[in-house]
């Protein structure tokens, strides 16, 4: 009996652990003016970060930048007493007030041949833009010295709203199996 429970516990605590290497995420941010940039990546959650940005998509009002889904992710950093672009370093943050990232189609700043980006960088001061050449007319900027705007930038698991049916069914029969054990010894 006690070699049964510790199995279903091993499986309970498996599928209760949330997914924090590797994970896809949904993000969005809504600008002042309405224009809404949305997508998705891949990344690694550490508290309050995710880190390891990969398959990057971006969409601006609903159409796709270049390259989307292979976006790559730049990070601003200070170096030698200024304020640059390095390629790759991308972070992402849950509440958005740590938010350093560039997600670009080109691997900016080794590359200068892009046509579209989004960016949200809280240092030295908070910074948001989006450009496409892609879709006519957007050149969005929104510049924040102030405290941050709640409500305008979310990120969350993909999916993360609706168990999967399969989660569900695998704790369902554990615990059934559970109770069917219980009776059996009490019987």
């Amino acid at each position: 009996m006690n070699k049964l429970i510790n199995i279903a516990a091993l499986i309970a605590a498996a599928f209760a652990a949330p997914a924090h290497a590797g994970a896809i995420y949904d993000y969005q941010y809504t600008f002042s003016n309405g224009v809404v940039v949305n997508g998705s990546f891949t990344g690694t959650a550490n508290g309050n970060l995710i880190t390891d940005l990969s398959n990057i998509s971006a969409f601006i009002n609903g159409v796709a930048f270049n390259n989307s889904g292979s976006l790559y992710a730049s990070s601003i950093t200070n170096q030698w007493g200024g304020w640059s672009w390095q390629s790759g370093g991308g972070v992402a943050s849950f509440d958005g007030l740590q938010n350093n990232f560039l997600f670009i189609d080109a691997d900016y700043p080794s590359g200068y041949s892009y046509t579209n980006y989004f960016h949200d960088v809280s240092i030295p001061q908070r910074e948001l833009y989006a450009y496409s050449q892609g879709v006519a007319g957007y050149n969005t900027y929104d510049y924040n010295t102030n405290a941050y705007i709640s409500g305008v930038w979310s990120v969350k698991a993909a999916g993360s709203a609706v168990p999967e049916p399969t989660s569900v069914l695998l704790i369902g029969l554990g615990l059934a199996g559970l109770v069917a054990a219980r009776r059996k010894k009490q019987a």
